[in-house]
């Protein structure tokens, strides 16, 4: 029995070494500044921003910009709460 223990063991430990864990433990993800900022995959993929009127997710470069405030459109920037 031990040794089929044994047996079981090893090949459990032979399919990790081979195919790695099956999720990544970051320790160090409460230290700011140690991760670097994440890259997107696709290279025209623009950061976006929500309006502060209706909550919308619009893009940072078509966004209407008033006072420092976000908003998607000139219809929710006339109608600021």
């Amino acid at each position: 029995m031990i040794r089929f223990l044994l047996f079981l063991f090893l090949v459990y430990v032979l399919y990790r070494l081979s195919f790695g864990p099956p999720f990544r433990l970051n320790f160090f993800s409460h230290m700011g500044g140690t991760q670097s900022k994440k890259k997107s995959r696709h290279p025209d993929a623009e950061e976006m921003v929500p309006c502060a009127n209706c909550g919308m997710y619009v893009s940072k470069r078509e966004a209407v910009v008033r006072s420092e405030r976000s908003f998607c459109g000139t219809t929710c920037a006339a109608s600021e709460k």
